[in-house]
């Protein structure tokens, strides 16, 4: 729940809360709450009881959802940032140094994953009900 002087700003800050909350190892609604707030029809008040039928398509929703958290995936892993937000030290360079040298630029593309690693990646991230 959040509040703000008017819909507007308690909308944006909605979204905004949205965006950074995360839970891990359950399914949530979460994605479906993220694209009311995005709305433009929520947004402006011009809702009905067919609302959510009309304008949810819960599997193109997944498939953008899962392909961001694939991507965001990849990004943390390649960048040594997947579990602590932070790149990284290289074994002997001092406590809070970020990974350096040829091929370990933090803006690199991460080779893509096939087989196994790609799947499992997949099913990490996917927390969407089946």
């Amino acid at each position: 729940m959040v509040h703000a002087g008017d819909r507007f700003a308690a909308i944006e800050r909605l979204r905004r809360v949205l965006d950074e909350t995360e839970v891990a190892g359950i399914q949530t609604t979460l994605p479906f709450h993220r694209f009311v707030s995005r709305h433009e029809g929520f947004r402006t008040g011009e809702l009905s009881i067919e609302w959510v039928a009309d304008e949810w398509d819960g599997a193109a929703e997944r498939a953008r959802y899962a392909e961001a958290a694939g991507e965001a995936a990849a990004q943390a892993v390649a960048t040594g940032t997947f579990r602590t937000g932070e790149p990284r030290p290289m074994r002997g360079s001092p406590a809070g140094a970020a990974p350096s040298g040829p091929g370990l630029d933090t803006a690199m593309t991460p080779p893509a994953a096939g087989g196994w690693a790609a799947a499992a990646r997949d099913e990490a991230v996917d927390r969407w009900p089946r």
